[in-house]
């Protein structure tokens, strides 16, 4: 192997199948046929968010967001990294880039209407769920999202409606059971 891309792909196998060192060590290879690799440094920081090395894996991100500005799957990726250090504003504020930058696709309104919910902004996070679900109406996830959104506003009628619009996307998915618990417990008017 000789090229930068040939060592992405040798790494994207690895990691696929668990091997996270050899992984990380095709991606730092590819890094040292090419510095500027941009998604061989994202690759190998989910590599390390994956072996949970948090903090080279912030690095690797930072890293890609230097080499390339307008890369938004970096400025994702490193958003999802903050979150899983409770740094919500910071989270908002990649997947804001993310966002601006981006495809239409709706996983950056996602995410940041997690960090918004998490954060007790409730109006943001049901104002980016919506976005979502209009960007795609057959993800449960956003549904279930914007209901305990609604939820914790107290705004039953909304909740109870997006909890329901979820399992009739996926009535037997992992959420149903809980979600038809949060139905009964909101209908008997328990917080």
């Amino acid at each position: 192997m000789s090229n930068a891309l040939t060592y992405l792909e040798v790494g994207y196998e690895y990691q696929k199948n668990g091997d996270f060192d050899k992984a990380i060590a095709s991606y730092t290879e590819a890094l040292r046929i090419d510095p500027n690799y941009e998604t061989a440094y994202s690759s190998r920081g989910l590599t390390y968010k994956e072996k949970g090395d948090i903090d080279k894996a912030m690095a690797d991100f930072t890293a890609a967001i230097r080499i390339n500005p307008d890369y938004w799957e970096a400025y994702y990726y490193r958003g999802n990294t903050y979150g899983d250090k409770d740094d919500l504003d910071k989270a908002i504020a990649d997947y804001t880039e993310a966002i601006r930058i981006g495809p239409d696709g709706d996983c950056g309104y996602f995410e940041r209407g997690i960090a918004y919910n998490r954060n007790g902004d409730y109006d943001l996070a049901i104002a980016d769920f919506t976005t979502a679900i209009r960007i795609d109406p057959t993800n449960e996830s956003s549904y279930i999202q914007r209901g305990v959104a609604y939820s914790a506003k107290g705004d039953v009628d909304r909740a109870i409606a997006d909890f329901n619009e979820a399992l009739r996307l996926d009535p037997n998915g992992k959420y149903a059971p809980a979600l038809r618990d949060d139905i009964r417990e909101l209908r008997a008017g328990k917080p």
